[in-house]
């Protein structure tokens, strides 16, 4: 900014050499201080370009404001450059007799800057709003296109992560093993098993560009996944699916339920001698969409329990409270609910009301998540 303002004083130096017939260091004396006050007015017209950003919406007023705004810098333009150029001219131009007075010449001056230079200075004005604005918008595009590139990238691996966690070979042994009992005596349950194995399978396959899918979509990938474990523990597990009406349309993460509820059954309801009941509930207050997950295992070991909100200048994934990390799988989620919604969201974990674990996730309700 400072070269432009340079060059700036430059053309108005050889404008004045021009049309007003002066000699080179004259026009210099005059071109050079006028673009040095330009120089030291952008800082504050930047500020007021970041402050009342001209927007499609509220266009009106924005204009209107930012209008104002020039005719007012304009102004302080034009005195400071009487006054500059009245005391360079006192300062070291000739000395005549009859010269008018500081007041006088000061006067004349300003009189004569704001008659000839205020469209000017108005049309520099909006020429330093609009640079403004051209390099934040420039800049938002890249910080939107290196989190697009991020989250991209964490939506690959985190399917890479589902399909290795539903492809090892201990959940497909297990799963084909009680398939293999149940043909015996149960065909149609073992035959059921298979499909609902085929549908999980499929939804983490099918799943395509979007980052963001209906409450319904993921709530029918967890019951697939938890009616296969259902009939390889029994009657040892048994869960709830609960979700409002108006929760239901509510968009959220692809696979963001499934590493909660993976943990919900593998540390929660497989460690328990009796088994459990895992429940999923989704509720809504007025933008906020709410998902508990709970489980009634054995609950969680010392220094577990956490909130995952990774704020600003926190470990991403970490707890705010410095409590450990419990696996990978919370902090991975919750690196991802960062991309996607800045700070707007909660995830946290607790002890359950008697008993096992409570997860609590909190974010936007809504179509899209945040750029």
């Amino acid at each position: 900014m400072p070269l432009a303002w340079l060059a700036w004083g430059l053309v108005n130096a050889t404008r004045l050499r021009l049309v007003a017939d002066v000699d080179w260091p004259t026009a210099l004396a005059y071109g050079l201080p006028d673009a040095l006050l330009w120089a030291v007015l952008t800082p504050g017209i930047v500020g007021l370009a970041r402050r009342w950003k001209i927007r499609r919406q509220g266009l009106a007023g924005s204009l209107a404001f930012h209008g104002l705004a020039a005719l007012a810098v304009s102004a302080l333009h034009s005195n400071l450059d009487a006054l500059l150029n009245v005391g360079l001219y006192l300062a070291f131009g000739p000395e005549t007799e009859g010269s008018p007075g500081f007041g006088a010449a000061f006067a004349t001056m300003l009189r004569h800057l704001l008659r000839y230079t205020v469209h000017i200075n108005v049309m520099l004005y909006f020429l330093v709003v609009g640079m403004v604005h051209a390099v934040d918008s420039a800049r938002q595009l890249e910080r939107g296109r290196r989190r697009t590139l991020e989250l991209e990238a964490r939506l690959t691996e985190a399917r890479l992560a589902s399909l290795q966690r539903q492809l090892r070979p201990h959940f497909l042994f297990n799963t084909l093993h009680t398939v293999s009992a149940l043909m015996g005596e149960e065909p149609e349950k073992g035959r059921r098993v298979v499909r609902r194995l085929g549908d999980l399978l499929r939804a983490s396959l099918r799943q395509g560009e979007d980052h963001l899918v209906a409450l319904d979509e993921e709530l029918e990938l967890v019951r697939a996944y938890l009616e296969v474990e259902q009939a390889r523990f029994g009657d040892r597990l048994a869960f709830d699916l609960e979700a409002t009406r108006e929760t239901r349309s509510c968009r959220v993460p692809v696979l963001i339920l499934q590493p909660m509820v993976e943990n919900a059954v593998h540390h929660g309801i497989s460690k328990a001698i009796h088994g459990g009941r895992v429940r999923v509930a989704a509720s809504r207050v007025g933008k906020t969409l709410e998902i508990e997950i709970v489980d009634d295992g054995p609950g969680l070991e010392t220094g577990e329990a956490g909130t995952f909100e990774a704020p600003a200048g926190s470990t991403l994934g970490a707890p705010a409270d410095g409590s450990p990390v419990p696996g990978i799988g919370l902090s991975n989620t919750a690196a991802r609910l960062r991309t996607l919604y800045g700070e707007d969201f909660l995830l946290r974990l607790e002890p359950g009301a008697s008993a096992g674990v409570r997860v609590v996730l909190r974010l936007p309700c809504g179509e899209e998540a945040k750029a």
